[in-house]
């Protein structure tokens, strides 16, 4: 699954609505609550207007999914590491153990996560 379709998929179970867009400097996907327009996704990752929704970059909207998903973030000493995942299911995400790139990381294994439910 591509980082695109993983954003999408967290945008979708956020409850947004995304709709394709397509103009003379850039192409993605606008995303609506309800009819008001609040978030472009660009396909390049670049900015464009609106503020992006990328929880792979943003604080907030990665924790948004947490607490909407009520996710975990457990210790795995089988990997020496962290995992995030869902409260009583299989389904999970494992954070490498660098802490050098630990919150990158984190927001990752989050938006994972969710794009597997």
């Amino acid at each position: 699954m591509s980082d695109l379709e993983i954003i999408k998929f967290c945008a979708e179970a956020m409850g947004y609505r995304l709709e394709r867009y397509v103009d003379q400097r850039v192409c993605g996907w606008r995303i609506y609550i309800g009819e008001e327009l609040i978030f472009n996704l660009p396909d390049d990752g670049g900015e464009y207007g609106l503020m992006n929704y990328n929880p792979f970059h943003d604080d907030a909207q990665a924790m948004a999914l947490m607490i909407k998903f009520r996710l975990l973030v457990e210790l795995d000493p089988a990997i020496m590491g962290r995992r995030v995942r869902v409260g009583g299911s299989e389904i999970e995400a494992h954070i490498p153990p660098e802490w050098k790139n630990y919150a990158a990381n984190l927001r990752h294994a989050i938006c994972e996560t969710v794009a597997k439910m």
